[in-house]
């Protein structure tokens, strides 16, 4: 009973293992974690399968079996091991370039929108001083006019624009 229940184990975490190594290369199109991954992953699924067969034979036979080698059970182990640390190893690896593709958006998109805010300052500016500008000096030119009542004073602003039309009236 207790060898059923360890290969049932044992076999359902390999497939379990196989089943979220294929979701995770599903999300990697260029396909750098399968080729690095998945020679560890078939040792590691080959040597718990070596493991599993040796022990059932050794189970179903009456004693007349050799005992399974502890080597089956380290080669077992080594490859979960090995397929632990290679798979991390390779993560990390993607994590970190997709981390680094992140960053460089980042600084992408704030020289962009700095950009933007420059120029919005600049057109700012502009109108400031093609617009702004021109109607403070004709205000100021109204309340001279106002107070002085000097109606030969004029507006020194020549433009074709409403504000320079105006400032000719």
């Amino acid at each position: 009973g207790r060898l059923i229940a360890l290969e049932t184990l044992l076999r359902t975490s390999t497939d379990a293992i196989q089943n979220d190594l294929r979701a995770a290369q599903r999300g990697n199109p260029d396909a750098v974690l399968q080729e690095t991954v998945e020679p560890a992953a078939a040792n590691f699924a080959t040597n718990t399968n070596v493991f599993l067969d040796a022990l059932r034979a050794f189970v179903q036979s009456d004693a007349g079996a050799a005992r399974p080698a502890a080597s089956t059970y380290a080669a077992a182990v080594n490859g979960a091991l090995d397929t632990w640390e290679t798979t991390q190893k390779r993560l990390d690896q993607l994590l970190m370039q997709r981390i680094d593709s992140l960053r460089r958006l980042r600084l992408l998109s704030l020289l962009l929108i700095g950009g933007l805010g420059l120029l919005g300052l600049l057109v700012a500016f502009l109108t400031y001083r093609d617009m702004i500008v021109p109607i403070k000096r004709l205000a100021e030119l109204a309340k001279t006019i106002r107070a002085t009542k000097n109606y030969g004073l004029r507006f020194d602003y020549e433009s074709r624009d409403e504000i320079g039309r105006l400032g000719g009236a």
